[in-house]
């Protein structure tokens, strides 16, 4: 059966105000997109996917200094998935942190900002088993959440350099590292820092993270 919209003048027979989707047949209302989970998870699933390849371009930079220290903090649908608003934050730039050696290595990095994305998160748990069970779970959320008033942010890639770790003389075959590294905030370096080690673990590194500290 064909579905007939009805006219301006049945509506408003039938109801004191006259709205844009009034009228309309329901399968074409959920088709369109204008309520309904599915349609919300796929905006909120492109805004993940959208986030992610803007963040990548910024971290390349393109040749220009000021989209490198351009950090994607949100990507959300506004209204919906045929317009997004993005927000970005301004990372301080490579020449306002003090000049030190070279950047750690890829693999090395990674695992750090990996333990300091638990860290931002509020990952305790994680951080627990990271720390091999000695650390306290509220302990770790009270020296983060009350100590430190600040919200955490992921901090610049400049700032993984080769001083913040520190070679161990050990057994052949059982090298590894100790780290000391900032945690940071939106102004800059927070009070806290991480302090654990690094060892080689195939083609990466695993962390054990020894305290959360001043």
């Amino acid at each position: 059966m064909t579905f007939k919209k009805p006219s301006q003048k049945q509506l408003r027979s039938l109801c004191a105000d006259v709205h844009p989707d009034d009228g309309i047949e329901p399968r074409e209302w959920l088709k369109d997109g204008r309520t309904g989970r599915k349609s919300r998870r796929k905006a909120w699933q492109l805004c993940g996917q959208v986030a992610e390849a803007l963040g990548q371009v910024l971290a390349d930079g393109c040749g220009d200094d000021v989209l490198r220290n351009l950090q994607v903090v949100a990507v959300e649908p506004e209204p919906n998935a045929s317009r997004l608003l993005v927000t970005v934050r301004v990372d301080p730039p490579s020449e306002d942190i003090p000049p030190g050696l070279e950047l750690l290595p890829d693999p090395m990095y990674k695992a750090l900002e990996d333990l300091v994305e638990l860290v931002v998160d509020g990952e305790y748990d994680e951080l627990r088993e990271l720390s091999h069970d000695r650390l306290d779970v509220e302990d770790m959320r009270r020296r983060v959440e009350d100590e430190c008033p600040e919200a955490l942010v992921l901090p610049p890639r400049a700032v993984y350099r080769v001083e913040a770790v520190t070679l161990r003389d050990e057994e052949p075959g059982q090298e590894g590292w100790t780290f000391f590294l900032e945690l940071w905030t939106d102004e800059g370096p927070a009070i806290l820092h991480l302090e654990g080690e690094l060892r080689e673990s195939g083609p990466g590194f695993e962390v054990t993270l020894s305290d959360i500290l001043p």
